[in-house]
């Protein structure tokens, strides 16, 4: 005899890769998914909360969002992961370019002013600056970007209205690491995770 906990994972979990097939044919992405991998922690993965990951056949999801969402809210958030991983983050943006143009200039110019002024030493702490935080600054708010671009073009195949739901139930959940994401500081402009306040705020005026 079936435990019937058991057999209600399974089936919650059969629709949800369901709901990710459906979100791959939409998009035109090829992805055999065959599994959900529930993970509370990975080395090599940042696992959270609003954000599926797709790799080798599986769909791996946080183990405390387990039974959170419906099978069906999990389509939104599938197709914006999908958007962003598989094709936008290919792309290079003109805000990317610019930022590479940006730095070119100032390696050129500012390098060569640092040299005369504090030396050899001091050249290579002024590029070890400026292609350190200052690039991850900006190549982290290009990638942010280019994530809330994904929702907003994930949103026109699932609509505004219900993916906006999805990210305010999340919301109201109060999970930690989206707690943590909104408190951020100095750290979120180093980040290219948009938090949900960010994202939702981006939908709700698209």
């Amino acid at each position: 005899m079936s435990d019937p906990i058991a057999q209600g994972w399974v089936e919650y979990e059969e629709e949800i890769i369901r709901a990710g097939q459906e979100a791959c044919q939409r998009i035109g992405i090829g992805f055999r998914l065959s599994r959900v991998s529930w993970r509370k922690w990975s080395p090599f993965l940042r696992v959270s909360s609003d954000d599926p990951i797709f790799t080798g056949g599986a769909l791996v999801l946080p183990w405390w969002m387990r039974g959170k969402l419906k099978p069906s809210e999990w389509g939104p958030l599938m197709a914006s992961s999908l958007i962003y991983n598989r094709r936008l983050i290919w792309t290079m943006p003109g805000d990317l370019g610019l930022a590479i143009l940006t730095l070119v200039v100032l390696a050129i110019l500012g390098g060569g002013l640092v040299f005369s002024v504090f030396g050899v030493a001091g050249f290579w702490v002024y590029l070890l600056i400026l292609f350190g935080p200052f690039l991850e600054q900006r190549t982290s708010q290009v990638r942010r970007n280019l994530k809330l671009k994904a929702d907003f073009e994930a949103s026109k195949l699932f609509g505004t209205g219900p993916f906006l739901s999805v990210l305010e139930k999340i919301d109201a959940l109060g999970m930690k690491d989206m707690d943590r994401t909104k408190k951020r500081r100095l750290s979120r402009h180093f980040s290219s995770k948009p938090s949900l306040t960010e994202r939702i705020r981006n939908l709700a005026r698209s």
